[in-house]
């Protein structure tokens, strides 16, 4: 049982770095049919793959499943908050990032994370107050009319057109470092936040449309993150890490991100 998980998993991550997340989605659902209980690393890729393809219902489900398996994973509380973000449950995407910052005190992105959150609401509440009537409300007599004819008299409303745009990545390497290119249109360094981790980056981005991107690469081989970098220009982020091992022969990344991924524990205190 534990090779064929090995199998789908494996696969499903392949078809997730190449951005095929129905078929990423396919495997990871196949790996746990092969589990006789629910397995954190391949529900927490399948929740990451379901983020990817914008089903965010289901990732949330796969994220609670795994905090009520670990409740200190990060993964989970910033997955389960990204999800919730986006379907615009913005009071319990600040709760998860909330528990995760207090999990994680160091990873900075939780509290952009709940600065989006808290700006998100306190627009809602503004509009709320600025939309509630002052005028009385209608008869009783009134109430039926207005029932009766509230579906003639409104017009269809034509579907949320979502202007943000796909972004894309690609990357190259030297003997000491890899850079990757995300490519972003105009964005302003002030809403650009990326940092760097010994084995992963993570990039969180306000776009010039007003909506929020995040984007967490797993990587394939260490890095040194104190001296990685990056920079922005008119048409991308262009990010420099320094490879923990230089020059040495084989060092040559075969990936960019790592296959397999890591259950996130309770920190000691």
């Amino acid at each position: 049982m534990d090779k064929e998980r090995d199998k789908f998993y494996v696969q499903g991550n392949e078809a997730f770095v190449a951005e095929d997340y129905a078929k990423a989605i396919d495997f990871y659902t196949q790996s746990l049919s092969q589990r006789s209980s629910p397995d954190p690393d391949v529900l927490i890729s399948r929740c990451h793959a379901f983020i990817k393809a914008e089903k965010y219902k289901e990732a949330k489900s796969d994220a609670d499943l795994v905090i009520s398996l670990n409740p200190c994973d990060v993964k989970a509380r910033l997955r389960c908050g990204i999800a919730c973000f986006h379907m615009g449950k913005y009071k319990e995407a600040r709760e998860a990032f909330s528990e995760g910052h207090k999990i994680d005190k160091n990873d900075s992105g939780f509290k952009q994370w709940i600065v989006w959150c808290d700006d998100k609401i306190k627009k809602i509440e503004q509009n709320h107050a600025e939309n509630e009537p002052t005028s009385s409300p209608p008869l009783p007599s009134d109430s039926k009319k207005i029932d009766e004819n509230s579906h003639s008299s409104e017009s269809p409303k034509s579907p949320p057109v979502d202007d943000t745009p796909k972004i894309t990545h690609g990357w190259y390497q030297t003997a000491s470092s890899v850079v990757v290119e995300v490519r972003i249109k105009n964005l302003n360094g002030e809403d650009l936040k990326i940092e760097f981790r010994p084995t992963s980056f993570s990039i969180r981005a306000r776009l010039p449309t007003g909506k929020d991107y995040f984007q967490e690469f797993n990587l394939f081989h260490p890095i040194i993150s104190e001296e990685s970098s990056y920079r922005i220009t008119s048409n991308k982020v262009e990010i420099t890490i320094l490879k923990k091992q230089r020059g040495l022969i084989g060092q040559n990344w075969k990936d960019l991100v790592l296959i397999q991924l890591h259950l996130s524990l309770c920190p000691r205190k």
